[in-house]
């Protein structure tokens, strides 16, 4: 059996895989989980049965929580505290959403387009590996979520909030720790992507579908970090405490920075997969140019004209360098910045009016 269909064989295996590991993914299992309680007569592919997900994941934490309240007699902090902590609820949800939308975008690139570009078949299994481990340390984010935002509920209330309401923060933060999981796994994933090799354009490597297809991804991961951001920094400017609202800031400084980390993975692995091959193409024709040098007559006019064209080919091929940070890039960049600001603004805007005055 030929090496190329060896490595068709592994490319369907490999998107099949993929495929299927799509539904094991942290925010799918949890999904899938609270599903098995819904009807079955309701199609996954219809909204009704998203509006279905999210009333009854909100049912497990809002309803009990307030049972609990009312069993411990906390019904005044309850009553002074359950409209910010459900709307922090709704924030959570909005996160995991976009958690969930990155994930999917992320397997469905991969599986459908990606491993079909993929140019050894060893690469296909370590990417259908990689795909495995999304969920692999799932329980240590879902544990630390739920801690660290049930502390945070304590800092910004000055004050222990009840048992029903930590019940409810604790939850709530183990959905938040999901999704931070889905951030890390994509910046791993970024990082993972420049070590394959792949089929690429010889002459303009730049411009290979595999190319632009995971840098139109990669790029889409961003915005919704910086759309997460956006409604964070909002909610703890309108809603929260006036301890809360002194994490703005940091909240702020957080998006952006976890943003950076992405753009700047994102650009060095599109960057380094671009110049892998552009080296390739050139060593590839630096050989035959050698070889014809030391074994054919170049003085013969049909020897120079060939040398001549690989020369003009090389030539070509060495001046269209891959520019990490170009100026599309860092417009995106401005613009994916500016969405945990733009966060921040908005929470402030009587301050921001008020200076303008």
């Amino acid at each position: 059996m030929s090496e190329q269909r060896v490595l068709m064989e592994k490319h369907e295996e490999a998107h099949r895989a993929i495929l299927a590991l799509k539904d094991k993914t942290p925010t799918a299992i949890i999904l899938n989980l609270f599903g098995k309680w819904l009807p079955q007569s309701i199609s996954k592919q219809t909204l009704f049965y998203w509006v279905l997900q999210i009333v009854l994941i909100s049912a497990v934490i809002i309803l009990p929580g307030s049972l609990l309240s009312l069993a411990f007699g906390e019904m005044e902090k309850w009553s002074r505290l359950i409209f910010s902590w459900t709307t922090a609820v709704g924030l959570v949800f909005f996160g995991f959403i976009l958690a969930h939308a990155a994930f999917r975008l992320a397997f469905d690139e991969l599986a459908n387009h990606t491993v079909h570009k993929i140019a050894k078949v060893e690469d296909c299994s370590t990417l259908v590996a990689f795909c495995k481990s999304s969920a692999s340390s799932m329980y240590a984010f879902l544990i630390a979520g739920g801690l660290l935002w049930s502390v945070w509920g304590v800092v910004s209330v000055k004050e222990f909030p009840g048992i029903g309401l930590m019940y409810m923060a604790i939850l709530a933060g183990c959905l938040v720790g999901v999704e931070f999981q889905a951030v890390f796994w994509l910046i791993a994933l970024t990082n993972q992507l420049k070590d394959f090799q792949y089929e690429l354009n010889t002459f303009t490597p730049a411009n290979s579908e595999v190319v632009v297809r995971l840098s139109s991804m990669l790029n889409m991961n961003i915005y919704l970090t910086g759309s997460f951001f956006v409604v964070l920094t909002l909610y703890v400017s309108f809603f929260g405490s006036q301890t809360s609202k002194a994490f703005a800031g940091p909240f702020t400084l957080l998006g952006c920075g976890i943003i950076l980390v992405q753009f700047f993975i994102h650009r060095s692995t599109i960057g380094e997969i671009v110049e892998k091959e552009r080296w390739m193409s050139l060593n590839k024709l630096q050989l035959q140019m050698n070889t014809i040098q030391a074994t054919e007559d170049i003085s013969n006019k049909d020897v120079s004209e060939r040398l001549l064209r690989l020369a003009d080919l090389h030539e070509r091929i060495q001046g269209d360098r891959s520019e990490i940070f170009n100026f599309k890039s860092l417009l995106n960049l401005f613009s994916q910045l500016m969405l945990p600001l733009l966060g921040l603004l908005l929470g402030n805007i009587d301050k921001v009016l008020a200076l303008l005055r």
